[in-house]
C-alpha cells in the first residue's frame, strides 16, 4: 500500500528449514568433542510486515519484521548512483 510516508507491505514467506551439523567442537580441558546437531524451524509459514521509503535524493530505507515463529528483523539502507 503506497502512502505519502512510503510503501507499507505485508507478505507470507514459506521457509521449511531442516539442517544437520556433524563435526567437532573444542572444549577447554576436554579437547575435541564430537557433536551432531539437528534443527528445524518451528513455523514453516512466516508472516512479514515491512516499510520502504525515500530518505533523500537517491537514498532509501527498507525494513521488514517477522511477526510470528522466527523472530527476525531486516534493515537496509540503499544508495542509488
Amino acid at each position: 500500500m503506497q502512502t505519502g510516508y512510503g510503501v507499507f507491505n505485508a507478505s507470507l514467506v514459506y521457509q521449511a528449514v531442516k539442517a544437520t551439523y556433524s563435526g567437532t567442537v573444542s572444549a577447554p580441558f576436554i579437547g575435541e568433542v564430537p557433536v551432531t546437531v539437528d534443527t528445524e524451524n518451528k513455523d514453516d509459514l512466516q508472516v512479514m510486515a515491512g516499510w520502504y521509503g525515500q530518505l533523500g535524493k537517491d537514498l532509501y530505507l527498507n525494513t521488514n519484521v517477522g511477526l510470528n515463529g522466527q523472530r527476525q528483523f531486516q534493515l537496509q539502507l540503499n544508495k542509488r548512483f
